[in-house]
């Protein structure tokens, strides 16, 4: 199959698993350029590319969907539905770490693609699972007790949640790489980007005391120190976060 070809075919299934998902209600109708966008940008390096991507979106949309009588409570003000800038906040720099890939082949920029979707996956999961039930919620910054659900918090079940997602994304990317349908990379490696995928997730809990609490309004509030770092600003630099860890370490391996 040419390139040209190639290409062609990864729009249409972009498109097509897009208009799918939208109908499904996981996605809003205006991200679905920013899905073309993020999953192009992968898709050019090859099909099984898309895997990582596909992971995130479907278990993180499915987790989303998840509900209990007391997630549903506490975040009720919450749409399930993802729009462009939740997608570009949690797939952009993954996007351009899989372009620079294409355009110089270095295996680190690969590493750096999953790193980043990794950071956004164990987040995901962290939430999602960690509002399940209730639980004993602490803030990162202020090393105290908070009310579940609040901005910056983690629980333990939660975390529990956060590392089994993050550990069946990496087992999904090692299996594809023995199998040489993606590039292939030491066990050391992928105990980096799971250790940074973490430390980019907690990243993400330390950052969220400056997020506007409007959710938990009532309950819970703090001062708003920082006014566009909102949640789709600390995803983006959870990630950005989780990368510069994963370089540096890389860098003095």
């Amino acid at each position: 199959m040419s390139n040209t070809y190639y290409l062609l075919s990864i729009s249409i299934l972009i498109v097509t698993v897009g208009m799918i998902i939208y109908r499904m209600k996981w996605i809003t109708f205006d991200a679905l350029a920013a899905l073309w966008i993020i999953g192009f940008s992968a898709g050019i390096n090859g099909f099984f590319w898309l895997f990582p991507l596909g992971y995130f979106l479907v278990s993180g949309s499915m987790l989303t969907k998840l509900q209990t009588d007391y997630k549903r409570n506490i975040k009720s003000k919450e749409k399930s539905a993802r729009n462009w800038k939740q997608l570009f906040a949690n797939g952009l720099l993954g996007a351009g770490c899989a372009l620079l890939y294409f355009l110089q082949h270095e295996p680190v920029y690969y590493y750096l693609y999953l790193t980043a979707i990794g950071v956004n996956l164990f987040d995901t999961w962290c939430a999602e699972i960690g509002t399940l039930f209730p639980a004993k919620t602490y803030s990162l910054y202020k090393l105290r007790v908070v009310p579940q659900g609040a901005s910056g918090g983690i629980t333990l079940m939660g975390t529990l949640g956060g590392c089994i997602g993050l550990g069946g994304y990496f087992v999904m990317v090692y299996l594809l790489g023995w199998l040489g349908w993606l590039p292939p990379a030491a066990w050391q490696i992928y105990g980096l980007m799971t250790i940074c995928g973490i430390l980019g997730g907690f990243f993400d809990s330390f950052l969220g005391i400056f997020e506007n609490e409007k959710d938990f309004e009532g309950v819970y509030t703090h001062n708003q120190t920082i006014p566009w770092l909102q949640n789709n600003g600390v995803n983006f630099l959870s990630s950005v976060f989780g990368c510069i860890i994963f370089s540096i370490f890389y860098i003095l391996r």
